[in-house]
């Protein structure tokens, strides 16, 4: 069977991927969509900045569907629709954009991330890409990653995680791939992320599983349960502090300290 890397063509030099961090509280909308919908939506835009960075939508033949397969959902899935459809949630929220051009090489000019589009290539060119592709192949421009604001989209400046990092987490493609390879999927990934976020933070993170899942719209038993699996595949380390225990239900709001494993 062939892996995850061997699909998208990864070589380890295409790792790096920042992500703003404001992305935790704008995804806040799908709270009450469940835990699974929010996990997706992060995933999703993940994948498509890493492909759109790398240069990798030429190498899909389906595009969107090509996504939505690798993030570990059939092919044909249309509950999570609303989320990645042209007008859908993250076209809303402004990190989306429907686009039949995107970027198939990438380079530094002069200490700067150029990308030379399709619609750039001669004609034939253009031509030879599409019979592979398909003519009406249509991608998710990650605009987060190129105008972090609306006033750096309407008036043209690049000011997204591509070009600046500040206030952005990273996040390894290799912990992506092993994530969507082992049991953790999109839901351990979402959670892997958001405590990198805040260990990237504070190198490491205080909080009750209670309070984890509340900021990122998992319940207790789903965070507990992803917990343990990012603990057991040694991508994170915890430990349960001590508490005083006042009430009865203060055990159950025990704090834990988080840190990613290095």
């Amino acid at each position: 069977m062939v892996g995850l890397k061997e699909r998208v063509g990864y070589n380890d030099l295409e790792s790096k991927v920042f992500m703003p961090n404001e992305i935790f509280e704008d995804l806040s909308i799908l709270h009450d969509k469940g835990g699974s919908q929010v996990a997706f939506a992060y995933s999703f835009y993940y994948l498509t900045a890493w492909m759109y960075r790398y240069c990798k939508y030429d190498k899909m033949k389906s595009g969107i569907a090509d996504v939505k397969e690798l993030l570990g959902y059939h092919r044909d899935n249309k509950k999570i629709n609303y989320i990645i459809k042209k007008g859908g949630t993250l076209d809303q929220l402004g990190y989306t954009e429907s686009s039949t051009d995107y970027p198939i090489a990438w380079s530094y000019e002069q200490d700067e991330l150029e990308f030379t589009y399709l619609s750039e290539l001669d004609d034939y060119s253009q031509k030879i890409i599409r019979e592979r592709t398909g003519r009406n192949y249509k991608i998710k421009q990650p605009l987060k990653a190129i105008w972090r604001t609306a006033d750096s989209y309407s008036e043209g400046y690049q000011d997204g995680t591509f070009y600046a990092i500040e206030n952005t987490h990273l996040i390894p493609f290799d912990v992506f791939i092993y994530c969507m390879e082992h049991d953790i999927g999109v839901v351990g990934f979402y959670l892997y992320s958001y405590l990198s976020y805040r260990c990237q933070l504070f190198k490491q993170f205080d909080s009750s599983m209670e309070r984890l899942g509340g900021y990122i719209g998992l319940s207790r038993n789903t965070t507990d349960k992803y917990i343990t699996k990012l603990v057991d595949h040694r991508l994170v380390d915890y430990k349960v502090n001590d508490a005083v225990h006042i009430k009865k239900d203060v055990v159950n709001q025990q704090p834990s300290t988080f840190k990613l494993k290095t």
